[in-house]
């Protein structure tokens, strides 16, 4: 396999993750997708399948419509950065949100996360996208 194609194949892999484990707190296939041992440096979720199914699973109940769009996947050797539009509720101008994930042996196994909410205005009057 080409060094583009495994880029390409761990793009697919993380966004398949973030919006099945993520954002649809969908666990039915979570080993074709995430290493049990996972390893998280959000504040906001603990290490692990477990954590990662509870941090979900409450986001989803506190914010049931919330959608995600990517604005862009990225990758280098084995991580991949998303940039995404995280929209938690109707009107809500949402949270933009850069994630930095590490692959390995072809599953999700690390996390890193930065999001600021989306502002009105910006000084510069450039958007966050």
């Amino acid at each position: 396999m080409s060094e583009q194609s495994k880029l390409e194949q761990n793009k697919e892999l993380v966004r398949r993750f973030y919006l099945t484990c993520v954002v649809r707190a969908d666990f039915g296939n979570w080993r074709e997708l995430v290493r049990e041992d996972y390893i998280q440096h959000s504040p906001l979720a603990e290490n692990g399948v477990e954590g990662l199914r509870k941090f979900a699973t409450g986001y989803l109940e506190q914010y049931p419509e919330v959608t995600l769009e990517f604005k862009r996947i990225v990758a280098e050797g084995d991580l991949v950065v998303t940039h995404s539009h995280v929209v938690r509720y109707p009107g809500d101008n949402g949270v933009s949100v850069m994630d930095i994930f590490r692959v390995e042996d072809g599953l999700v196994a690390e996390h890193w996360e930065a999001f600021v909410p989306v502002p009105d205005a910006t000084i510069s009057g450039q958007g966050l996208f």
